[in-house]
């Protein structure tokens, strides 16, 4: 709420001073859970319209940008993150507690991300894929043509939410990438 009302308060000032803009939004990770006092996480609803509420807000955007036809708004995708792992950082005594809720909140994820794309390509935009740098399979048996389990590999972060190097790198990268071709292109 905070960041659609500073735009909302700023955008026409920005406009005239710098003229047509892009705007990247990349908001939901916190939305998503929340922090007791010892800083440990929960999802914050396991009610399915929950993400309809975030879509909503993110939508709120969408609207404000239909205004101004000559700038850009592009909602970056959430990438998936643990709530698992972070809790085991965190020095939880039994982490393995959450797996059900990491379960739900990459389905979460899941659903926001696919209104963003669905969204961007709407706006003539698109949000680099950042979680296709977390994706991974593992093979289940071993032989030719034995199933693979698709997974997140959450072990790119260094907490379960915040990347290691190497993945912020890939992330800024991608992300410079779409500005350019966005604003230089």
């Amino acid at each position: 709420d905070d960041r659609y009302h500073w735009l909302k308060s700023n955008i026409v000032k920005k406009i005239e001073q710098l003229g047509n803009i892009s705007v990247y939004i990349f908001l939901g990770t916190c939305n998503l859970t929340s922090k007791n006092k010892t800083g440990e996480i929960t999802l914050t609803s396991q009610q399915e319209h929950f993400t309809d509420e975030i879509i909503s807000k993110l939508g709120q955007f969408v609207t404000l940008f239909k205004k101004y036809p000559s700038s850009k708004l592009t909602i970056l995708e959430i990438p998936v993150y643990s709530i698992t792992e972070w809790n085991r950082y965190k020095g939880h005594k039994n982490p393995e507690t959450f797996k059900d809720q990491d379960s739900q909140l990459q389905k979460q994820i899941e659903n926001i991300n696919e209104w963003i794309h669905t969204t961007n390509q709407e706006l003539g935009s698109r949000s680099p894929l950042l979680n296709h740098h977390l994706r991974a399979r593992k093979q289940q048996a071993r032989g030719k043509h034995k199933p693979c389990k698709k997974y997140y590999n959450v072990k790119l972060y260094k907490d379960g939410i915040h990347p290691k190097q190497l993945l912020a790198k890939a992330w800024l990268a991608e992300i410079v990438e779409q500005v350019h071709k966005d604003c230089w292109a």
